[in-house]
């Protein structure tokens, strides 16, 4: 495993490659296209990123060509995919404005990671069931309604 921590946009990336391999544009093309809903990525920290994860032995680079223009091809390695199952049956998952790790994780997920993702989709809607209930409950203390316009 990793010696340092995977950071979001190493999982994001391992998850891309886990499909087959690209290279940093593709890779840029296909997140811009599927998860930019659910999952900002810096488009800058791409190719930085595929460095780290390469230096992890997460992902190798399966070929590179040059035309007048360097293409290098990565591909995740058994390491990687390891990892990424890993994370993704992993019950954390961190959700901020722009970068919902469950969403990531539900997206990158196999069929046979289902019974771990049902366990962090119900986790997810009690804690936000429980997070609704207690802003009615400040809103209600509050006096809020007359904010609203509900009087």
């Amino acid at each position: 495993m990793p010696t340092k921590k995977i950071l979001g946009t190493q999982k994001a990336l391992l998850g891309v490659l886990s499909f087959g391999p690209a290279t940093g544009y593709e890779i840029r093309k296909f997140l811009s296209e599927t998860t930019e809903h659910f999952w900002k990525e810096s488009y800058g920290q791409i190719y930085p990123t595929l460095e780290g994860l390469k230096a992890e032995s997460l992902i190798a680079v399966v070929d590179h060509k040059t035309s007048g223009r360097e293409t290098r091809r990565f591909a995740i390695e058994p390491q990687g995919e390891a990892y990424l199952r890993e994370w993704v049956r992993s019950p954390q998952f961190l959700c901020k404005p722009g970068r919902n790790e469950l969403l990531l994780k539900l997206f990158f997920a196999r069929t046979d990671d289902a019974p771990y993702l049902e366990q962090q989709v119900e986790s997810f809607r009690q804690s936000n069931l429980q997070l609704a209930q207690s802003y009615e409950h400040y809103r209600q203390q509050s006096g809020a309604e007359e904010l609203r316009g509900d009087r």
